[in-house]
C-alpha cells in the first residue's frame, strides 16, 4: 500500500495561474499484515518529490515520483475560494503506476479521488482535512494472486489531517488513517508525514 501513495500534503487552495512548486515529503507507516494485507509486517518510510503546475486560477496539474518509483499524477480543481480565502475546497483526481518493469511484470495502477479541505487563520498557518478514496488494482490476475492478494482490488478509505505553516516556503505535518475493504479497521499505526514546499512564479510578470 505504501507503493501507492495513500497520503496528500495539500490544502484547499490551488496554487494560482503561471506558478508552480516543488516539493519533497516523507510519510512514515507501520505495517500490520492482518489488517492490511498479506505481506510482511514492519516500518516504511517513503519519501516523495513532487512538483505542482498552475494552469489555470483554479487549476493545478502536478507530477510526483516516491523511492518505490511509484509515480501519479494529479489534477486539482478549486470551486470554492481562492488563494486569499479563508476557507478554501478543492477536487483531485490522481492517477499512478510503479516504473516500467513493474508495469511489465504486473500491470498494477492506482487512481484517487480527494476532496481537499482548509482553513486558513492568515497567511502563514492554515489546517486541513482530506477524505480520499484510492483504488489499487491490477492489470495481470495471476500477478494479484502471487502475491498473495484476495482476488479482490484493493479499495482504501480514509483520511488526511494536516497543519501547514509558512506561504513561499511551506511547511506540513500530516496525520492519515485508512480501512481497505480487506479489513474494515483503522490501521493499527497512522501514517505521519512531514514535508517542504518551494512555490515560484514561472513567468517574470
Amino acid at each position: 500500500m505504501s507503493c501507492a501513495s495513500l497520503t496528500t500534503h495539500q490544502t484547499g487552495r490551488t496554487i494560482g495561474k503561471n506558478k508552480a512548486s516543488l516539493g519533497l515529503t516523507v510519510d512514515h507507516m507501520i505495517v500490520d499484515s492482518n489488517r492490511i494485507y498479506p505481506i510482511d509486517s514492519g516500518s516504511i518510510t517513503i519519501p516523495t518529490l513532487t512538483t505542482y503546475f498552475g494552469v489555470g486560477e483554479k487549476l493545478d496539474i502536478g507530477l510526483d515520483v516516491n523511492i518505490t518509483t511509484f509515480m501519479n499524477l494529479h489534477a486539482k480543481y478549486q470551486f470554492i475560494g481562492d488563494q486569499e480565502s479563508k476557507f478554501a475546497s478543492s477536487i483531485g483526481i490522481d492517477l499512478g503506476t510503479p516504473s516500467v518493469w513493474m508495469l511489465v511484470a504486473g500491470g498494477t495502477f492506482n487512481s484517487s479521488l480527494s476532496l481537499y479541505n482548509s482553513f486558513h487563520f492568515n497567511r502563514l498557518f492554515a489546517v486541513s482535512l482530506t477524505p480520499r478514496y484510492t483504488y489499487i488494482g491490477s492489470l495481470t490476475d495471476d500477478y494479484v494472486i502471487e502475491l498473495n492478494y484476495t482476488e479482490d482490488d484493493i479499495h482504501a478509505y480514509g483520511y488526511t489531517a494536516g497543519v501547514f505553516i509558512g506561504d513561499i516556503h511551506q511547511f506540513s505535518l500530516i496525520y492519515s488513517q485508512f480501512v481497505t475493504n480487506q479489513a474494515f479497521n483503522f490501521n493499527t499505526s497512522p501514517i505521519l508525514g512531514i514535508g517542504y514546499r518551494w512555490k515560484f512564479n514561472l513567468t517574470s510578470n
